[in-house]
């Protein structure tokens, strides 16, 4: 998934201050994959534990938990996803009854629902201090 206005606004805010850009797109998927985990199917639990999110290759959420800090870098590229063979085909399958708890498009849902406060997000990213 993603959003163009969200991109524009992370490259933005990358020009202004990096570090904070990277921190912010950390909240940012920190807050997604926490929501997404939350809404996945259960059976086992173990599609919940397999949310992952990572910040330009570092993984920043695993095992339902935040995993790392976000390390510096020129540039904030995240991702939220599942590893797991199965993952896909509950995210789609619309028709799918989950007794235990859950629903069909918990990681699209979520990113929908709270894309106008992850820009928000970037937008309050402040212009570098230089010292």
């Amino acid at each position: 998934l993603e959003d163009k206005e969200l991109n524009a606004q992370i490259e933005a805010a990358m020009r202004r201050n990096p570090k904070a850009t990277a921190d912010a797109v950390r909240d940012c998927l920190l807050d997604l994959a926490g929501e997404s985990a939350h809404r996945a199917p259960v059976d086992t639990g173990d599609l919940r534990n397999n949310c992952t999110a990572e910040l330009n290759g570092q993984t920043v959420f695993a095992r339902l938990a935040p995993a790392g800090p976000a390390l510096p870098s020129l540039r904030a590229f995240g991702t939220v996803g599942y590893g797991l063979p199965y993952a896909l085909r509950q995210h789609e399958e619309l028709d799918y009854v989950h007794p235990k708890g859950g629903e069909a498009k918990y990681l699209e849902k979520p990113f929908l629902e709270n894309v106008s406060r992850y820009i928000k997000r970037m937008e309050r990213v402040p212009d570098e201090v230089i010292k």
